[in-house]
C-alpha cells in the first residue's frame, strides 16, 4: 500500500488509471476541470488517451466509442454539462455499454437527474456518492467494475469539495473479483470475416445481415436487467442512532461527512 498526500482531483485521476481506465474525454468546467487536468497529466504515462473535447456532446460520444471497443472509458462534467449528455447516457443504457460518468457537481440539484434517469427515461444508472476522498478513490474504482459487471453506465457523484480537499489516500488498484469477457465489444473487422460485431443485441452481428428489431421485447429485457441490478446490488449507506429516533437527518456526498 502506497499512501500519498494528494488533492482530490488528482487522487481520483490516479485511482481511475489504477482501475484500468485508458480513455478519458471531457470539456473543462470547474470543478470537473481539475479531474480532466489530472487525467491529461497521468493517463499518457500508461499509454492511455485523454482528450479535451470541444463540447460535452463530443466528449461522451468519444467515450462511447472507446467503451464500445472494449476499453475502460470515462467522461464527466458538472450538472449543466451532464444535462447536455442526457440523450447519450440514455442511449448508452439502452445499448448496454459500460462507461463511468463523473458529475463533479456545483451543488446537489442533480440528485433526481442521477438517480431517476434523464434522457428518454425508463432507465437507471448505478450511482455512487462518496462522503470523503478515501471513499472516493475506492468507489471510483468500483464504478468501473460495476459498469463492466452489469453492462450499464455508472454515475460517480462528486463536488467542488471532493475535487479540492487534500488528504492522504492510497490510489493503488483494488480487486473486486472476476468479470465476464467483453465478447460483445467491437473489433473493427468488416462483415466478410465473420468477426464483425455490433454492440446492441437488437441489431444483426454482421453489417450485411437482415436487421431484426423487436423493441418491445428488448425494452422488457432492459427493465428486467435494471430490476436484477437493484436486487443484486444493495444500497451502500451508514446509519447511526436511528433505532428510536423521532427525526432522521439524511445526507449524501460530502455533506454526509459533516453529518457523521
Amino acid at each position: 500500500m502506497t499512501v500519498e498526500l494528494l488533492e482530490g482531483s488528482e487522487a481520483l485521476a490516479k485511482a481511475m488509471i489504477s482501475a484500468g481506465c485508458r480513455f478519458f474525454a471531457g470539456y473543462p468546467m470547474t470543478p470537473f476541470t481539475e479531474v480532466l487536468e489530472g487525467m491529461a497529466k497521468h493517463l499518457p504515462e500508461v499509454g492511455g488517451e485523454c482528450v479535451n473535447a470541444e463540447s460535452e456532446l463530443e466528449a461522451i460520444g468519444m467515450t462511447w466509442g472507446a467503451a464500445a471497443a472494449g476499453f475502460r472509458a470515462a467522461t464527466g462534467s458538472v450538472g449543466q454539462g451532464l444535462s447536455l449528455m442526457q440523450e447519450s447516457i440514455a442511449e448508452l443504457c439502452f445499448a448496454r455499454v459500460p462507461v463511468v460518468v463523473l458529475n463533479m457537481a456545483r451543488g446537489q440539484g442533480d440528485y433526481f437527474q442521477a438517480t431517476r434517469g434523464g434522457g428518454h427515461g425508463d432507465y437507471r444508472t448505478i450511482v455512487l456518492a462518496p462522503a470523503d476522498l478515501s471513499e472516493g478513490v475506492g468507489l471510483i474504482q468500483q464504478a468501473f467494475h460495476l459498469a463492466d459487471l452489469y453492462r450499464n453506465p455508472v454515475m460517480f457523484m462528486g463536488d467542488y469539495y471532493l475535487a479540492h480537499v487534500i488528504e492522504a489516500v492510497d490510489t493503488g488498484p483494488v480487486d473486486f473479483g472476476p468479470l465476464p469477457p467483453k465478447d460483445w465489444a467491437l473489433d473493427g473487422s468488416s462483415s466478410g470475416t465473420g468477426k464483425a460485431r455490433i454492440i446492441s443485441p437488437i441489431m444483426p452481428t454482421k453489417r450485411d445481415a437482415e436487421v431484426f428489431i423487436e423493441y418491445g421485447t428488448y425494452l422488457e429485457s432492459s427493465g428486467a436487467k435494471i430490476a436484477a441490478i437493484a436486487d443484486s446490488f444493495a444500497p451502500m449507506f451508514e446509519s447511526r442512532g436511528c433505532e428510536d429516533a423521532d427525526y432522521v437527518v439524511a445526507a449524501y456526498g460530502t455533506p454526509a461527512r459533516i453529518i457523521r
